[in-house]
């Protein structure tokens, strides 16, 4: 199921209510839907790529048998065609007529949802759409995910190291430049352990005491 997208603010209150009548909006509002048909390319009011509907069709598409909705059919395509100009106020053409009676909606792509870029057919826009790579998979999404790695990485290893042993992080201060992925998960591994080694030594050198329970430090056995 298709949809298309009407411009709330500018049909409403804005050129199109100031300068479309009525029956004028309902046709215009046809010619959008045509355009999101999709038999030809999207944006284009077309029976297939290059070739319009005679005048007759979109007469019947929209609904337009007497002579007064005939009369109005008409006045919506010239104001959409041409443009209108009312005093000091004027509305841009909305419609480009191409050879074989196609025509152009011309600010499709600024209004409608991008499933259906203008100028591309249906086939086509299903196919660029299940061709289209997601971000992360495309060689500059990569490039952005694997910095982004390697600097949240280096960043904690370098922070973890600072609380463990400043030594230790100076060693890997200048590996900002270019460190590997593999590397970067060895030395947060390396530091993790070392950290967790310094807490069980930290554990050893306390005592409780067992009057009071207070914990008191004990003395660091010679060779550590």
């Amino acid at each position: 199921m298709k949809y298309v997208a009407l411009d709330i603010d500018g049909w409403l209150g804005g050129s199109c209510a100031r300068f479309l009548r009525k029956g004028e909006k309902a046709i215009w509002s046809d010619f959008i839907v045509l355009g999101g048909k999709g038999k030809g390319r999207f944006g284009f009011i077309e029976l297939d790529k290059g070739m319009g509907y005679t005048r007759q069709q979109l007469l019947a598409t929209c609904q337009c048998f007497s002579d007064k909705d005939i009369a109005l059919f008409d006045a919506c395509v010239d104001k959409c065609v041409n443009g209108v100009h009312e005093g000091d106020f004027a509305d841009a053409p909305r419609l480009v007529l191409h050879p074989n009676n196609v025509y152009e909606i011309i600010n499709w792509n600024t209004y409608q949802h991008s499933r259906y870029p203008k100028g591309l057919t249906e086939a086509e826009a299903k196919a660029l759409k299940h061709n289209r790579p997601r971000p992360e998979q495309t060689p500059m999404g990569k490039e952005i995910g694997q910095a982004s790695f390697i600097k949240h990485t280096l960043d904690e290893a370098i922070d973890t190291a600072m609380e463990v042993n400043p030594t230790i992080a100076d060693k890997y201060l200048d590996a900002r430049s270019k460190p590997s992925t593999k590397e970067l998960r060895g030395m947060n591994k390396a530091l993790k352990e070392a950290k967790l080694a310094e807490a069980r030594r930290a554990r050893g050198r306390q005592a409780v005491d067992e009057n009071t329970g207070e914990i008191s430090e004990m003395a660091t056995p010679e060779g550590e």
